[in-house]
């Protein structure tokens, strides 16, 4: 909610300077408050030049430091925050494409098709978060084909695999069900992100030998 000063006409977005406030309806876009932001701030600059602030004027300086203060934030969020956000989602999304790439072509343990043509995973279903130092937090959440899929576990086991081979970037990786698509989602979720029993499990070589048929590529 914008509000505007009695006492100096500026567009605010909070109840912050010294007049009382009325109420301008709901917020704008963040390009009309970047826009508003420069008119107010030219405004200021303006009043502050041909108001004289004495010592003794401690209400007029107040006033001055408050709409100082809150417009040069309010332009500067409006100003940088935005491209920023914009640019980090770009690169978010560009790794989520990248690491759906990557579990696309696993073959399903007992079906001629892959997890996409099985809509087991989907480019939805990858999510990617900057956890800085150029490392990553991966989160998939798989669909199986029936709720009662005997399967699950291996076919996260298979996207355990073959994340951990093929991404070429520092990253934490979990692996989930799908809410409500399987009878036993949560044993499962905690099966295929605990690390000591997935490498147990890849010791065993018949389960081995089934991982590395379903995430080998046709062309290896």
């Amino acid at each position: 909610m914008m509000v505007r000063c009695s006492q100096c006409s500026a567009k605010l977005p909070t109840a912050s300077c010294a007049g009382s406030v009325e109420r301008l309806g709901t917020e704008p876009s963040v390009r009309e408050q970047q826009e508003e932001v420069r008119v107010n701030l030219k405004e200021f600059r303006y009043e502050k030049r041909t108001v004289k602030v004495t010592e003794s004027d401690d209400g007029a300086r107040n006033k001055m430091d408050i709409i100082s203060g809150v417009i040069n934030k309010v332009f500067q969020l409006s100003t940088f925050s935005l491209p920023k956000n914009d640019q980090r989602t770009r690169k978010m999304e560009e790794k989520a494409l990248e690491v759906y790439d990557v579990i696309r072509t696993i073959r399903d343990p007992e079906k001629p098709n892959t997890l996409e043509e099985l809509d087991v995973v989907t480019e939805k279903c990858v999510e990617v978060q900057d956890l800085g130092d150029d490392e990553y937090l991966i989160i998939i959440k798989f669909s199986p084909t029936v709720p009662h899929c005997s399967l699950a576990t291996l076919i996260g086991l298979c996207l355990q695999v073959k994340l951990q081979r093929c991404l070429p970037f520092k990253h934490k990786l979990e692996i989930y069900i799908t809410e409500g698509t399987h009878s036993t989602e949560e044993d499962i979720n905690k099966q295929i992100n605990d690390k000591e029993r997935v490498a147990a499990a890849m010791e065993n070589p018949n389960l081995r030998e089934i991982v590395e048929q379903c995430v080998t590529e046709p062309d290896d």
